[in-house]
């Protein structure tokens, strides 16, 4: 890109408006990401308008209104990001996604399936370890026998809503924002923005404390990574997708902030010795508060950045 000395006259905002409008791989970019910003406030506003009008009575109390909003946050979030996805779709060749952008079954059956299953397997040990070292307990399963229909299709849709969020989200940052900065940032100054912008974009959509957003952070560029050594983005869609299910709809942890009844009740422990190791599980926050996930994540992403700079060295060879 040449850009002539006269272009950086004037006023520093218009001086900046020209440079974006010039690169457009950074307009794209900061398209895609304020656009989703303002569909997640968009999303808050109707899903609020929505309940208020439905629960508008006599009786009904502003708090009533919040506690239906916030049981229900993450699967409007997730149906939230779908919909965002299918609109850039459906805008297409306005915008530069088409369907094979989003999906493509042997793409899925390879990476989404592998990712999904090392995603259950590091959850799953996890909440293994924690509770057989008594940081949690296992209190059984809530599923009743006389309302399994109704249960099971609520975890069922908590599941679907986690997955497609999951997805969704990995499709819009690690594989289309990504698209635009390849070739015109360095992969790690490309990886910290997009993490950034994950976190910020993930603090509209909840109310999230700083272990949260730590948390996310390593999870953006743990994730980016993936998405690198693969060349896709569906195998860190997948093991995201995992930890969110058998956090959340399995062990019935909370994710987000959100609480949820799911197929167990898994909860941590109450004795005066192990709660006040709270900073170690998540505690009242969850596992994705916990500095053990935080650790396992900031590994795996050493890990990857290992792997990924060997392969370098070996294509450069």
């Amino acid at each position: 890109m040449t850009v002539e000395i006269g272009d950086f006259g004037g006023h520093p905002l218009r001086r900046w408006k020209r440079f974006i409008l010039k690169s457009k791989w950074l307009h794209n970019s900061l398209m895609v990401i304020l656009s989703y910003s303002g569909w997640v406030l968009l999303v808050h506003f109707f899903s609020l308008t929505f309940i208020t009008y439905f629960l508008s009575t006599p009786s009904a109390r502003f708090q009533d209104i919040n506690d239906v909003f916030y049981s229900n946050q993450v699967s409007i979030m997730g149906l939230g990001s779908l919909a965002f996805v299918l609109l850039l779709w459906s805008l297409h060749p306005v915008t530069s996604v088409e369907g094979s952008d989003i999906f493509r079954r042997d793409r899925f059956e390879k990476f989404f399936v592998s990712g999904f299953l090392k995603g259950a397997t590091y959850s799953g040990l996890l909440l293994l370890c924690f509770i057989l070292f008594g940081l949690y307990r296992c209190l059984g399963y809530f599923i009743q026998i006389s309302a399994v229909p109704l249960d099971l299709a609520n975890v069922a849709f908590r599941i679907l809503a986690l997955a497609t969020l999951a997805y969704c989200e990995e499709f819009l940052f690690h594989s289309k924002i990504f698209s635009y900065f390849n070739g015109n940032l360095p992969i790690w100054l490309a990886a910290q923005i997009i993490a950034i912008s994950y976190c910020g974009i993930k603090r509209l959509q909840f109310d999230l404390n700083l272990a949260h957003l730590f948390t996310l952070y390593l999870l953006s560029l743990n994730l980016f990574y993936r998405a690198q050594k693969d060349d896709q983005f569906e195998s860190g869609a997948g093991y995201w997708a995992a930890c969110l299910i058998v956090f959340h709809p399995i062990a019935s942890l909370p994710v987000f902030g959100n609480e949820f009844s799911g197929t167990l009740i898994v909860k941590p422990s109450e004795e005066p010795t192990l709660a006040s190791l709270t900073w170690i599980t998540g505690g009242p926050n969850g596992p994705l508060a916990s500095l053990i996930f935080q650790l396992l994540l900031l590994l795996d992403l050493v890990r990857s950045m290992l792997r990924n700079r060997r392969s370098s060295v070996v294509k450069i060879v």
